[in-house]
């Protein structure tokens, strides 16, 4: 009985992960010259051509070197974005994975939409929806885990979440 069961689970997983990638490439196909966009315009600045630079305020994790007309990222900003794409991965296929074993449809549906915002998160760089996405998923764990009492999956995952939003907060923050 249990091996019918185990292929319907990785099916499954297998069929999400491949949505999800093929979603993440389709849309980085389009927003690949975005970057570049961006570089040609801090390249063409007025402190690019010598002028003196003005100051700007600074934006949550990001700084812009005006002067070599190149974008720098933070490592935060960074470390989040990549943090978006494991922790979606991690939710999505996690709860679809646990849906299939035990039946839930409302885990499959909450961890599909929850991989899903938090893959527009990637590949917006949206912090902010990543942030929201982990806090939401911390207190509802929070919830599940004073129910049921139980370390696995509640605890385990409602820490994994807290750390999570942590580090999306910090991004955000530009800490």
């Amino acid at each position: 009985g249990g091996a019918p069961g185990r292929n319907e689970e990785m099916r499954a997983t297998t069929l999400f992960l491949a949505a999800l990638l093929s979603v993440l490439g389709t849309t980085h196909a389009f927003t690949a010259t975005a970057p570049m966009a961006q570089l040609r315009r801090a390249h063409h600045s007025p402190s690019a051509q010598g002028l003196p630079l003005q100051p700007r305020p600074r934006t949550a994790g990001l700084s812009l070197r005006m002067a070599t007309g190149v974008a720098e990222v933070s490592f935060a900003v960074k470390a989040a974005k990549t943090g978006a794409l494991v922790y979606g991965v991690l939710i999505g296929a996690g709860g679809i994975s646990a849906g299939v074993k035990t039946g839930s449809k409302p885990s499959i549906i909450s961890s599909t939409v929850a991989a899903v915002l938090l893959a527009i998160a990637y590949v917006k760089g949206l912090n902010v929806l990543a942030l929201i996405t982990s806090s939401l998923l911390s207190v509802v764990f929070a919830i599940r885990f004073v129910k049921t009492n139980k370390i696995m999956p509640a605890g385990v995952l409602g820490t994994i979440s807290l750390a999570f939003s942590a580090l999306f907060a910090v991004a955000q923050l530009g800490l």
